[in-house]
């Protein structure tokens, strides 16, 4: 909302669409390698807490999926 008020109050021109969903791919490409970065981190150091969850999450999606 004040990026909004600031291009008003400078009338500047807001940055063409293509440009804007480049820029909001990057970033959300980098924040997708940086989650990825922790889970593989947290998988590293916990291995058995991390293949448990796995399981039960698998469990859940398949008691889910049965009804």
């Amino acid at each position: 909302e004040q990026e909004a008020d600031a291009i008003i109050a400078r009338n500047i021109s807001p940055r063409p669409l293509r440009q804007a969903v480049r820029e909001d791919a990057a970033e959300a490409r980098a924040w997708a390698d940086h989650r990825v970065k922790r889970a593989r981190d947290a998988i590293r150091g916990e291995p058995i807490r991390a293949s448990l969850y796995a399981l039960g999450l698998g469990v859940l999606i398949g008691l889910l999926a049965a009804r």
